[in-house]
C-alpha cells in the first residue's frame, strides 16, 4: 500500500510539462527548410553556370577550326555513351521502331476492345483459347502480332540502352537492387511492430478493469444457488425422499436470502447479522478491488516502449523505400538527358559532314561562316545550334537532376535523424509519463471512505442482532 504524496505528484507535473515544451517538430522542419533554400540556390547557380560556360564556348568554337570542332564533338559523344557511338545510332533507330510499334499497338487493342474488350492486353490475349467469330479472331491475331512486335522491339532499345549507359546504367540497376532490399525490409520492419502493437493490444484488453465485478460474480452465484436449490425441491417433492433433509422454512429463508443477494438489495431495519453480512459482502467487494486497483501503475511500459521503437524502425524502413523509390526515378531520369544530350551531339556531328568535306575544313569556324555558300552555312549553324543546345539547356537539365539525386541523401540524413529522435522522444515520454502517473498515484484516506461505511454498518448491524 503507498499513501499519496503532494510534493511528489508536483514534481510530476512538472516534468510533464517540461517535456511537452520540447519540439522536435519544428526544430527538423527548420532544417528541412534551410536544406531547400540551400537546394534552390545550387539548382540556380548551376543554370547561371550553364549560361556563362555556353557564352564562353560560342568565344572558343569560333576560334577552333572546323575539324577540330568535331573532334571537339567525338570526344563529347564518346564521353557520353561510353564510347558506343555506333550502338547509339541503333539505339536511335530502334527507339523509332518501338514508337511505331506502339503506336500499332495502340490501334490493334483499340479495334480488338471492339469485339472482345477482355482480351485487349498482351497478357490476356496471349492465354486465351476462346474461339471467336472470324472478325474478332483476326482482330485477336493482329493485335497478338502487335505485342510481340512490341516486346521485341522494347526488349532491344532497354539492350542497347544497358550498352549505351555504361557505369550509369550499373547506378541504376543497382539502385533498383536497393529498392528491393528496402521494401523487403520495410515488410519485416511493419511486421515487427505488427507484433509489439497485438501485444500491447492484448494486454490491453486482458485488463481486469473491463472483468465484471466481484459483487455482480457474487450476485451470479447467488442466482445458479437457487436454482439448485428449486431443483432439489422438484425432486423431493416428486419422489418423496429425505423429506426431513431440508425445512420447508429454513429453504424460504435461504432462498428469499439468495434473492437479495442476486438483485443487490440493502438491509432492511429488521435484518440480522447473517443478511447484513450476506448483503454488504459483495459490496466490501467491489470497494476492496477498486483500492487495489488505485495502487496499480500501468503494467505496459514495456510494452509501450516496445511498441513505439517498433514503430520507429518500421517508419525508417519505409523512409528508406521512399528514398531508395526517388533515387531510381532520379537515376532514370538522368540516363534519359543524358541520352537526350548524346542525340543532340550526334546530330550536331552529321549536320557538319557538309562542311568537313568541304575546303573550309581547316578555317576558323568564323571564318567559315564567312567564307562558305549558303549550304555550308546551314550545316556549320546546325552544327553550332545541336552543340551549344547539348552543353547549355541539356547539360544543364542533367546537372540539376544529378543534384536533386544528391540532395536526396542530405534529407535522408534529416529523415533518420528525426526517426531516431522520435524514437527517443517516445521512450523518454513513456518514462515521464508512468513517473507522473506514479507520482499523482498513491492512495487518499478519502479513498477508504466507503469501504469504511461498509465495515461499520456490517459491525454495527452484527452487534445489534447479537
Amino acid at each position: 500500500m503507498r499513501l499519496y504524496n503532494e510534493a511528489r505528484d508536483k514534481q510530476g507535473e512538472a516534468a510533464t510539462k517540461a517535456w511537452s515544451d520540447v519540439d522536435l517538430k519544428t526544430y527538423f522542419q527548420s532544417q528541412r527548410d534551410e536544406r531547400k533554400k540551400l537546394l534552390q540556390a545550387e539548382l540556380d547557380s548551376i543554370t547561371l553556370y550553364t549560361m556563362t560556360r555556353r557564352e564562353n564556348t560560342i568565344r572558343v568554337v569560333a576560334l577552333e577550326t572546323v575539324e577540330e570542332f568535331d573532334t571537339r564533338l567525338g570526344v563529347e559523344l564518346s564521353n557520353l555513351v561510353d564510347g558506343n557511338i555506333a550502338r547509339l545510332d541503333k539505339w536511335d533507330n530502334a527507339n523509332e521502331e518501338l514508337t511505331l510499334a506502339r503506336n500499332e499497338l495502340a490501334f490493334s487493342r483499340d479495334l480488338l476492345s471492339l469485339h472482345a474488350p477482355t482480351l485487349s492486353n498482351c497478357a490476356a490475349a496471349a492465354k486465351s483459347s476462346i474461339i471467336l467469330p472470324a472478325k474478332a479472331n483476326s482482330a485477336l491475331n493482329d493485335f497478338k502480332a502487335s505485342c510481340t512486335i512490341e516486346k521485341h522491339a522494347s526488349e532491344k532499345v532497354a539492350e542497347l540502352e544497358k550498352a549505351i549507359g555504361g557505369t550509369y546504367w550499373l547506378a541504376f540497376e543497382e539502385e533498383e537492387k536497393r529498392v528491393s532490399g528496402a521494401k523487403k525490409n520495410a515488410g519485416e520492419k511493419t511486421g515487427e511492430y505488427k507484433a509489439a502493437l497485438k501485444a500491447y493490444e492484448d494486454a490491453v484488453n486482458s485488463d481486469p478493469a473491463g472483468a465484471a465485478k466481484p459483487s455482480e460474480k457474487i450476485a451470479d452465484l447467488a442466482g445458479k444457488l437457487r436454482k439448485a436449490l428449486d431443483a432439489l425441491l422438484k425432486l423431493q417433492d416428486k419422489f418423496g425422499f429425505a423429506k426431513e433433509a431440508i425445512a420447508k422454512e429454513k429453504v424460504n429463508t435461504l432462498d428469499e436470502l439468495l434473492g437479495k443477494v442476486e438483485s443487490g438489495a440493502e438491509p432492511g431495519k429488521d435484518a440480522g447479522h447473517v443478511e447484513i453480512q450476506a448483503l454488504m459482502l459483495p459490496k466490501i467487494a467491489d470497494d476492496l478491488q477498486a483500492i487495489n486497483a488505485l495502487d496499480k501503475t500501468t503494467p505496459k511500459t514495456a510494452l509501450i516502449i516496445r511498441r513505439d521503437i517498433e514503430k520507429g524502425r518500421a517508419d525508417a524502413a519505409a523512409l528508406e523505400v521512399s528514398y531508395a523509390e526517388q533515387r531510381v526515378a532520379l537515376s532514370k531520369l538522368i540516363l534519359a538527358s543524358r541520352f537526350e544530350e548524346a542525340l543532340l551531339i550526334r546530330s550536331a556531328q552529321k549536320q557538319l559532314k557538309p562542311a568537313m568535306k568541304s575546303s573550309l575544313a581547316a578555317q576558323t569556324y568564323a571564318a567559315a561562316l564567312s567564307r562558305a555558300s549558303s549550304e555550308i552555312q546551314d550545316s556549320l549553324v546546325g552544327a553550332a545550334g545541336y552543340y551549344l543546345d547539348a552543353i547549355g539547356r541539356q547539360r544543364s537539365h542533367t546537372q540539376r537532376l544529378e543534384t536533386m539525386k544528391t540532395a536526396i541523401a542530405h534529407e535522408r540524413s534529416i529523415g533518420y535523424a528525426e526517426n531516431s529522435a522520435g524514437q527517443w522522444s517516445s521512450l523518454i515520454g513513456s518514462v515521464v509519463g508512468q513517473a507522473s502517473e506514479y507520482a499523482a498515484g498513491g492512495q487518499k484516506f478519502s479513498e477508504y471512505k466507503d469501504l469504511i461505511q461498509s465495515l461499520a454498518l456490517l459491525w454495527i448491524g452484527g452487534g445489534v442482532n447479537k
